[in-house]
């Protein structure tokens, strides 16, 4: 579900309730939730701040046990009532720049999720630039370097923080 409130000419408010911040079909019973803020001061240059947040946790696990003497598996689901309560936050800033033949993208990102009933956390982050030209109306070129940071690799599935030069880490 999205909501599109155009509040004026340069400033334009989204609100959204979807099933997953990253997912096609929920993992829970509980739904997430976002804004997103447009302010286009000029034609050439925009701004854009957004905010994701909900349960990205399942509510329901599966368990496989092994039996010690015959080795066969079996499935048991568990599920966790506490799963809907543990919300992922995820903030987004863009900044978009253009300039005759010149574009100009800055991006960063934030995000933070409670992982379990005990209390512990992951936070991760990244930024980019992406710079631009335009050598012909059909062809361009562009550059970008980045940088990512998740200390426990549970959202950008890695546990190192590094320098990215066209996605790839810079060794």
């Amino acid at each position: 579900l999205r909501v599109d409130l155009p509040l004026t000419q340069q400033l334009d408010l989204k609100l959204f309730v979807v099933q997953g911040i990253n997912n096609t079909f929920d993992n829970n019973a509980m739904k997430s939730f976002g804004v997103s803020a447009a302010y286009m001061p000029a034609q050439d240059v925009s701004f854009y701040l957004n905010y994701m947040g909900g349960p990205e946790q399942p509510d329901v696990l599966k368990q496989t046990t092994v039996d010690p003497i015959t080795l066969a598996t079996s499935d048991v689901t568990i599920e966790d009532p506490d799963a809907n309560g543990r919300w992922r936050h995820l903030v987004d800033a863009v900044a978009d720049v253009r300039r005759d033949r010149t574009h100009m993208v800055v991006n960063a990102d934030l995000g933070t999720e409670r992982l379990d009933a005990a209390g512990a956390t992951n936070t991760w982050y990244g930024a980019n630039l992406t710079v631009g030209y335009a050598l012909t109306d059909v062809f361009a070129l562009a550059a970008r370097a980045g940088y990512t940071a998740d200390a426990k690799g549970t959202f950008i599935a890695s546990n190192w923080g590094s320098p990215l030069l066209c996605g790839a880490p810079a060794k």
